[in-house]
């Protein structure tokens, strides 16, 4: 193994347990290691992530809203918004679909409609800065958006992703877990976000280690040699990863980087 400069990991289901929980050393562990780039990718928005770890917050590189948005030290680093016709074409879509709440992902904030409050328990665990409105296509207009993310109330977002076919083709849909999936602009992925920091602090992919559990973080694994999937993972993601690691219940991430 080369010596280790950045490492990636995922949020739920990969470094946090079923309760939402950080492992007590996690902090302690990067506090010690200030000469490794450590990364925090996820779905959840920069603001979100930002206030989840305010005692590392310039520590941490944030890789956001699943690759959308990278921050360092409160800095955006690297982003792609989505064309705003395009946006618009999208939300028109999914206001034919039954059961399903669009948040639109944007710089300042996230947006969504009025929801039933199980909608908002699960949006706040992910978009902490969330602005609700009737009127989304404002919210368009007056922000950069590179991600649309769906909620479904069935957690069946597994058997309804097909519903999302046809979109135009700068746009595409990915599971980011039972109950989500996101609309990012192609080539969007945490990956593409991991490669952007890789080419601007020169690290090379065998000198990286990433962590995941859904099919959100395959690029991410692919863009660092160093891969592991959780126990808990899905199945095609172990198929990719170098190494498994022990599930998130038993802290898998820190188990692995207390012997590295």
């Amino acid at each position: 193994m080369e010596k280790i400069k950045l490492i990636a990991v995922d949020m739920d289901g990969t470094l946090l347990n079923e309760k939402k929980e950080k492992p007590q050393d996690f902090i302690p562990w990067v506090k010690m290691h200030p000469e490794i780039c450590m990364v925090i990718a996820s779905g959840r928005q920069y603001e979100t992530l930002r206030r989840d770890f305010l005692e590392l917050e310039n520590d941490l590189y944030f890789l956001a809203d699943n690759g959308a948005f990278v921050f360092y030290r409160n800095k955006m680093l690297h982003t792609d918004a989505i064309a705003k016709n395009i946006l618009s074409d999208v939300l028109a879509r999914l206001d034919t679909l039954p059961n399903l709440y669009p948040i639109f992902c944007g710089a300042r904030s996230a947006y969504m409609r009025p929801a039933p409050d199980f909608v908002f328990e699960n949006a706040d665990m992910y978009y902490k800065k969330l602005v609700v409105t009737e009127d989304l296509a404002a919210c368009i207009e007056e922000d950069m958006i590179p991600k649309i993310a769906c909620f479904y109330d069935k957690a069946d977002a597994a058997d309804r992703i097909g519903e999302l076919s046809g979109l135009d083709a700068s746009v595409e849909p990915v599971l980011s877990g039972d109950s989500w999936t996101d609309i990012l602009h192609v080539g969007i992925t945490k990956g593409a976000g991991i490669r952007a920091l890789q080419k601007q602090l020169n690290i090379l992919p065998e000198e990286c280690m990433a962590f995941g559990d859904y099919m959100n973080d395959y690029d991410m694994l692919t863009a660092c040699d160093e891969s592991y999937a959780m126990e808990n993972a899905h199945p095609d993601l172990k198929k990719i990863a170098k190494h498994i690691a022990p599930s998130n219940e038993e802290e898998g991430v820190m188990q692995v980087l207390r012997q590295l």
